[in-house]
């Protein structure tokens, strides 16, 4: 990867790149994402939950909030390998939103 600056290009380090420009870029899209869902362009959301594993059967789920004009946005994932699926679990990730 490489960045532009005055017509020169400067080299990214595969370090830099994943624990700092990746995540934040991450933090803003999500920050955004939140900004929008409550919003007044936004009237009602729809919540949803996919749970899942991975090839070494570590569960996780999924949170995503569709809005009203049909578009989901991704919000969260969280391993769930130790935890039971309960409506309060489900409770406890959208709060902590």
């Amino acid at each position: 990867m490489a960045t532009a600056s005055c017509g020169r290009y400067h080299l990214v380090s595969g370090t830099t790149l994943v624990e700092s420009l990746i995540a934040n870029e991450a933090a803003f899209v999500w920050q955004q994402t939140i900004s929008y869902l409550q919003s007044s362009q936004v009237q009602h959301i729809m919540w949803g939950f996919n749970g899942g594993a991975t090839r070494h059967h570590a569960g996780f789920l999924t949170i995503h909030a569709t809005d009203d004009k049909k578009c989901a946005h991704f919000i969260d994932a969280t391993a769930t390998s130790e935890f039971d699926h309960t409506g309060e679990l489900y409770a406890n990730m959208v709060l902590r939103v």
